[in-house]
């Protein structure tokens, strides 16, 4: 009986989304500590889900990325071992003064390999591990607007995209639960989001893009090694004898002349590509968009559906979702249950 049961999600893991150029790297010890081509892969598919409601940056724990991918055919069994826990999408607003805090919080214990390390997308920011933790670690963010990097603004509202666990303040992102505003929680699955990217991106090409960089500490220049005094010349003979063979001065010592080389110089980190643009999202679903008017109707709930895409489907405005969840009361808004009928409100 449990064979059976299981038989379909077997199949779904054999099930083939994409294929890459190059293996794709999601480490414990890439992810949790600098930048890695996992996590720019995962923020980048999460970015692309929900431009178009104006979320800029994305946000994803190194701690809840949990595999590589080997170059070639990507299977969706891949994709669940990259991203085992169910995690959905969630969207919110948040002051840029409790991004720079919680990046801050992020980067606070890569000494002792935490799933806090922020990997991004949208945004980048600059680091340095020689400063105590929580104290200043981080240097620099800026945020992609238009088409250019500009310093993040303390005081402005920015449009977020994480997991739901983070989103909920797992590991340590605390600000992002107390002063979050307008936020979702029930978005699609995180891994069906990154298989939905890959499929349409084929192949995918895995890279690292400056996003994260780190400030190298200077190593501190060797002291010169003072030169050696010459030895003193002998003093001079006596002019009333001329017929004494001439006086050498003995060699210098060896490495007297020598002085310390120029101390090594440090190289700067290397300037930051700009991020590559997002793909274009998958296809949108056939059926147009209801106008607000639309008067009361019914849904039948299918494998995929959250309020989030009903509200886009019926009314054309993904906000609009608690319209629906309000009229449908005492339903799971995470796991909806296929094949129940929701009552569609107008939006009016």
């Amino acid at each position: 009986r449990i064979a059976e049961l299981a038989a379909p999600i077997e199949e779904l893991k054999k099930k083939e989304v994409a294929e890459t150029t190059a293996a794709i790297d999601g480490s414990r010890e890439a992810c949790r500590s600098r930048e890695c081509e996992m996590g720019n892969l995962i923020t980048d598919a999460m970015l692309d889900r929900v431009k178009g409601q104006g979320v800029t940056i994305a946000i994803q724990n190194g701690g809840g990325i949990r595999a590589s991918i080997d170059q070639g055919v990507v299977t969706m069994g891949e994709v669940l071992t990259v991203l085992p826990f169910q995690n959905t999408l969630a969207t919110f607003q948040i002051a840029g003064k409790d991004i720079v805090a919680s990046l801050e919080a992020g980067v606070s214990e890569i000494e002792e390999g935490k799933g806090k390390f922020p990997q991004v997308a949208g945004l980048k920011y600059t680091l340095d591990r020689s400063v105590k933790p929580n104290e200043g670690r981080v240097k620099s963010v800026e945020v992609m607007e238009g088409d250019a990097w500009k310093p993040i603004d303390p005081e402005k509202i920015y449009s977020v995209v994480t997991n739901n666990f983070v989103r909920a303040g797992g590991d340590g992102y605390k600000l992002f639960a107390a002063n979050a505003q307008n936020a979702y929680d029930f978005g699609p699955g995180l891994e069906q989001v990154v298989a939905d990217y890959l499929a349409a991106n084929r192949p995918y090409t895995p890279k690292i893009e400056g996003r994260i960089t780190e400030i190298a500490a200077a190593e501190p220049a060797a002291p010169a090694e003072p030169a050696k005094p010459a030895e003193a010349a002998p003093a001079p003979t006596e002019p009333a004898k001329p017929a004494e063979p001439e006086v050498k001065l003995p060699p210098l010592p060896e490495g007297s002349g020598d002085i310390a080389g120029e101390a090594p110089k440090v190289e700067a980190a290397p300037a930051p590509a700009e991020p590559a643009k997002p793909a274009e999202a998958a296809p949108a679903p056939a059926e147009p968009a209801k106008p607000a008017e639309a008067a009361p109707g019914t849904h039948v709930v299918v494998a995929g559906d959250t309020y989030w895409d009903l509200a886009k489907k019926y009314y054309g405005d993904a906000s609009k979702w608690h319209l629906i969840a309000d009229a449908n009361s005492g339903l799971p808004p995470k796991r909806l249950p296929i094949g129940i009928t929701l009552t569609i409100p107008p939006a009016n």
